[in-house]
């Protein structure tokens, strides 16, 4: 086990940075073994992926959300009534209703009811979620955008204290099952996420390659073999897998003030474009001829 570690650190220390003098050996290997290499990357990465995801939305931190929850939607008033009627909003209750969270030692505002309110007041009162006469409005937090769905795609429908204590009852069942369900979910995530990531990755790999090879062929008169391309893009891939997984686990925010002038492209592209380059100077770093 501890040999395999070590051949593996190895490979990963010598894949980050293309060079001729270890990039030259992989043609010489199985494609197997640099196979191996990829997938076994690809499930180390989606390892620290999960539990990013389970330090974040821990059982515990859910539980807390769900006590906090439960305690607020049973303090609500007993006078409020919701009505939502073609596409319109009513509640009678002359003032808006604020529905807060306990989050992490954190007051928060999940939700404002808010008839006369304009969609843009979401962001002066910082809620989550802000319902008014004819809109649901979300905060998105990390911009000024905010995502607007009209009520007249809401079915008819009367919220009272009634309807809002069979709620409660229901989020006290799912905090019952909430060990069992993040059990279940961790589970999930451990089988589908690899093999979703080894997948697509597999995709853009097999895209980049033959994008690569193209240019070679145009422009270089050495015969290249596909194969080998594709073979060696397991290891190139090393740098711009850690980025891209970098990227999702930590979201840094990041200011450039030349970025604004350049012109924006999808991340699947840009991705791509990350992915062919290192590929090109791999193959170029693999054929390097040295005394």
């Amino acid at each position: 086990m501890i040999r395999k570690v070590k051949t593996f650190l190895h490979i990963f220390y010598n894949s980050i940075i293309p060079h001729a003098r270890y990039y030259s050996k992989i043609l010489k290997v199985n494609f197997s073994f640099s196979l191996k290499y990829f997938l076994t990357l690809i499930v180390i990465l989606n390892i620290f992926f999960i539990l990013s995801i389970v330090k974040k939305y821990s059982p515990k931190r859910i539980n807390t959300v769900l006590n906090s929850l439960i305690i607020s939607l049973q303090k609500s008033p007993d006078d409020l009534i919701i009505n939502i009627n073609n596409g319109r909003l009513i509640t009678g209750y002359n003032r808006p209703y604020f529905l807060w969270l306990d989050d992490q030692d954190k007051k928060r505002l999940l939700l404002v009811i808010d008839e006369t309110a304009s969609a843009k007041k979401i962001l002066i009162y910082k809620s989550f979620f802000l319902l008014t006469t004819n809109e649901l409005v979300m905060n998105n937090f990390k911009n000024s955008d905010l995502s607007v769905l009209p009520l007249s795609y809401v079915q008819n429908q009367q919220i009272d204290k009634a309807k809002i204590n069979f709620f409660v009852n229901n989020l006290e069942k799912i905090k019952l099952l909430l060990p069992f369900l993040s059990l279940i979910l961790i589970i999930a995530l451990i089988i589908i996420l690899p093999l979703a990531s080894f997948i697509i990755t597999l995709i853009y790999l097999l895209l980049s390659t033959l994008f690569v090879f193209l240019l070679y062929k145009i422009f270089v008169k050495k015969h290249f073999r596909f194969k080998k391309i594709f073979q060696v893009s397991f290891h190139s891939a090393t740098l711009p897998l850690l980025i891209d997984y970098g990227l999702i686990i930590f979201r840094p925010t990041i200011k450039l003030n030349f970025i604004s002038y350049l012109p924006t492209l999808p991340y699947p592209f840009l991705f791509f474009i990350l992915l062919a380059l290192f590929i090109g100077v791999g193959v170029y770093e693999a054929h390097v001829k040295h005394e």
